[in-house]
């Protein structure tokens, strides 16, 4: 198998008989002084490997007969090299290498040799390992740690003070079991494998050991006390994703479940929050019992004022250690570096990520699945509740339940519900998997189809019966439930609502202020669904993907590096300020100022970038991309168009000033060519056909206006429904480039 490494030198470690280990005396040897024959590769600092596959490194300038050597004091070991081309060379990664230890990257080249790297190891020998973030367990209790590599000599260390061996009970392809020790202490807790006489790095976990005593009630399955400073906390809703319940007036609660989901959940009461472990609330456990096996489950809640917060929301990261930039090293860059330097410092913001955090097509070819696209969340303070995309599903199994198991195993719930402040919020799944063709070790087609299951729907009915009338909502999914279809009588006109949504939005109507946040699309649009002043709203917002085009403008528009989904919206999150019911938002693009609102176009200069720029005429010359050459006949001379990223039909104000006249606005249905010059003609230009899902989109959001002549200057103002005024003074001629200015 092998995994395709763009510039970015991220591999696993290949078992073998491949290396070949030399003395300092038998190195190549170089008469001349090193160059620089090789550019464009970037090693990190740290590399895990796993065994059994081949890698490419790439670069500019390899060649046929070039040797790669591993280097660390006075030895070197050689990699098998497989295949040469210009921009890459694929090795063997020898299995002597060793844990933990440093080494240069050494290509050789006749009398030249060339540093490109300087590496740490760290060896995976488990593959699809879950460690769960908290092991909510008794002494002496019987969990599984699930990953496939285990063998019949492998015991489990737990490491605090001291190091103690767990007892294994049994082992399978999926994990191995074992048994808690007495010795452990509740708290962090990192766990090793200790395999023959070598100890391996598996992860960290916390643990909370269960000591109070329970009553027991017979036929219940799950029980367990929710409890805060010691107190046991009445009232609490406590759920197996089929049943809910409540605690008594200790905090006890029991489960009469068939734990069908093999967990458990507390939903958030308000003025109460769950542990936070990088960047995710520990508000739900996994049982580790059969059905038939009474298990007990508590939970430690903190005090937390929250009737006042924020709430960050993103989605579609599509995290999956490809692109160039890799798409994980653009996601720390960008979207987490600026969450950290403006949230981490603060009290009560919770972030929703709307699924799609990873990309299931990469899951194994590229050893980056959930777990891998989860630890980039870690670096947040707050904690993020996150909901199921398509592309979160195992591309190896068939089915819906099937399909989300990874999910369940790493990231939790796939759906659940939490009070926060004076807010009622709810995360669902509406995606049905179907994935026809797959088979364990073969990639399916990765159908599926929008709704939300039986299952989901009658919790949810349970759930909202809980829940006043007057409780503003948030409800979070993936696939949105509305869009628009076009422009007619100077407005956009809205399609009709996903069928296969029905049934919630029926739920949803019980209640007077609903905010449905979705992804899935890539692109920012915000739909009334229905509204009457003074009496309800109900509303949703596709928000624009942290990933934009998936990830692949940065690369194509040097040197500025703009990340742009195929609507023209940059990459972003959107923002929610609550203050008790009152609840106020704004979407924010990465790098930008939150007063950038919009970008205006000149379309004089649109025009003559599509009859004169080498690059769009190079495009144009492919057949099959000619007719784009015509995106914009539309437009007529002077005019101008203005993309308004989170623009909403009726709530928002744009005004146009050309000196004291007041210029007349109209929706158009239109591509935005800012999106167009950073990715549809750079692709096709470089010879490769767009992908149809990455291309430019009608923008939902684009108004036009004509000016008297090709050099006036013009004064942009947008007003939100909030308020708060955005304004701009376009200058003309504006040419087009890649900048969002």
């Amino acid at each position: 198998m092998k995994v395709f490494i763009k510039i970015f030198f991220i591999l696993l470690i290949a078992a073998g008989i491949n290396s070949i280990i030399v003395s300092c005396s038998e190195k190549p040897q170089t008469d001349e002084p090193s160059s620089n024959f090789i550019t464009g590769v970037y090693i990190p600092v740290v590399i895990e490997f796993a065994t059994n596959s081949e890698y490419i490194i790439s670069g500019n300038g390899f060649k046929q007969g070039d040797k790669l050597f591993f280097e660390e004091d006075n030895h070197q070991i050689e990699a098998t090299v497989v295949a040469v081309s210009e921009s890459s060379i694929t090795i063997i990664m020898p299995a002597s290498l060793e844990e933990g230890k440093q080494y240069r990257i050494v290509v050789y080249r006749g009398n030249n040799s060339q540093t490109i790297g300087t590496i740490r190891v760290r060896i995976i020998i488990i593959i699809n390992l879950v460690i769960p973030e908290e092991m909510n367990v008794f002494r002496g209790e019987e969990i599984t740690i699930f990953g496939s590599g285990f063998t019949t000599d492998d015991r489990i260390v737990f490491e605090q003070n001291i190091e103690i061996v767990a007892e294994t009970k049994s082992f399978s392809t999926t994990g191995i079991t074992i048994v808690i020790p007495q010795e452990v202490e509740k708290g962090k807790v990192t766990i090793k494998l200790k395999r023959a006489n070598k100890i391996h790095h598996l992860g960290e976990s916390r643990l909370v050991l269960n000591n109070f005593n329970m009553p027991y009630k017979p036929g219940a399955t799950i029980m367990g006390k929710v409890y805060s400073g010691g107190r046991g906390l009445s009232g609490v809703s406590v759920s197996d994703g089929d049943l809910i319940t409540q605690t008594d007036e200790n905090g006890h609660y029991w489960l009469y479940s068939l734990k069908r989901n093999r967990l458990v959940f507390v939903i958030l009461p308000s003025g109460f929050e769950a542990p936070l472990s990088e960047g995710t609330s520990q508000f739900w456990a996994r049982c580790t019992q059969s059905a038939s096996v009474t298990e007990q489950i508590d939970f430690e809640l903190s005090p937390k004022d929250n009737d006042k917060h924020t709430v960050v929301v993103f989605t579609d990261c599509h995290l999956a250690n490809r692109n160039s930039p890799l798409d994980y090293i653009q996601f720390r860059d960008g979207i987490i570096n600026e969450l950290k330097a403006v949230y981490n410092n603060v009290n009560d913001v919770i972030g929703l990520n709307l699924g799609d955090l990873s990309w299931d097509l990469y899951w194994y070819d590229n050893r980056f699945a959930l777990p891998e696209a989860k630890k980039e969340l870690a670096a947040l303070n707050f904690p993020v509740f996150s909901a199921m995309g398509n592309h979160d599903n195992d591309p190896y199994r068939v089915g819906d339940f099937n399909g989300e198991q990874p999910w369940r195993n790493t990231m939790g719930p796939v759906y659940y519900s939490m009070n926060i402040g004076k807010v009622h919020y709810i995360m669902l799944d509406n995606i049905i998997w179907t994935n026809t063709g797959a088979s364990q070790g073969v990639v399916g087609l990765r159908t599926y189809s929008t709704g939300i299951d039986s299952h989901q729907i009658e919790w949810l009915k349970r759930n909202l019966a809980l829940v006043d009338a007057n409780t503003p909502i948030i409800i979070g999914f993936h696939v949105p439930v509305i869009a628009y279809t076009g422009v007619s009588g100077g407005n956009y006109v809205k399609g009709s609502l996903d069928a296969g949504m029905s049934a919630v939005m029926t739920e949803l109507r019980k209640f007077n202020t609903v905010h449905i946040v979705t992804g899935h699309t890539h692109n920012s649009r915000n739909i009334t669904i229905d509204y009457q002043q003074g009496a309800y709203e109900r509303r949703e917002h596709n928000i624009a993907a942290a990933s934009a085009t998936w990830w692949w403008t940065n690369q194509n528009t040097l040197p500025n590096r703009i990340n742009i989904a195929p609507d023209g919206t940059p990459a972003g999150y959107k923002i929610f300020e609550i203050d008790g019911k009152n609840i106020q938002w704004y979407y924010k693009a990465v790098g930008q100022s939150r007063e950038r609102q919009f970008i205006a176009f000149d379309m004089n200069e649109v025009k003559k970038y599509w009859t004169t720029n080498p690059t769009a005429l190079a495009a144009f010359a492919y057949s099959d991309f000619a007719a784009r050459a015509n995106d914009y006949n539309s437009i007529g001379a002077n005019e101008v168009l203005i993309n308004v990223w989170a623009f909403e039909q009726d709530f928002w104000k744009i005004k146009v000033m050309e000196g004291a006249t007041e210029l007349a606005i109209d929706p158009v249905w239109i591509k935005c060519p800012l999106h167009t010059i950073s990715y549809d003609i750079p692709r096709r230009a470089a010879g490769s056909v767009p992908t149809a899902s990455f291309v430019s989109t009608n923008v939902p959001h684009m108004y036009r206006v004509k000016t008297s002549s090709a050099t006036s200057t013009i004064e942009i103002t947008v007003e939100d429904r909030f308020g708060n005024v955005f304004t701009n003074t376009m200058t003309r001629p504006k040419p087009l480039t890649t900048v969002i200015q």
